[in-house]
């Protein structure tokens, strides 16, 4: 089993993101366009990459699983219930306090789990 198993769920809007990218005409736009919504959540990755990559360097090893939320209760419940999410020690996110108290009251049975907001 994997020690230290870490969880990231933040609103990504992946599927927006592409799907918005592509009705661009010029490449250089759509790659440079980011879904408005996305962005809160792309920051703070940025800043846990590198934090992370701090305590990589220090020789430790954690696992993070990042996951998009897509600010959907169904998504999350999709990931709650194929993602073994139960069995991981921290899940940041997943953002906005709705999304929280689903997560939490799904995973309570989880005495060790921490969420973080």
């Amino acid at each position: 089993t994997l020690k230290n198993k870490h969880t990231i769920i933040l609103p990504f809007y992946v599927s927006r993101n592409d799907t918005l990218s592509k009705s661009f005409d010029n490449v250089e736009d759509a790659n440079n366009f980011i879904y408005e919504r996305s962005k809160v959540s792309l920051s703070f990755f940025q800043g846990a990459q590198l934090a992370l990559d701090s305590i990589s360097s220090l020789g430790k090893k954690i696992n993070v699983f990042v996951y998009d939320s897509e600010n959907d209760s169904a998504a999350i419940e999709q990931l709650i219930n194929f993602n073994d999410l139960a069995l991981m020690d921290i899940i940041i996110g997943p953002l906005y306090s709705s999304n929280i108290n689903l997560v939490a009251k799904k995973l309570k049975n989880n005495n060790n789990l921490k969420i973080v907001s």
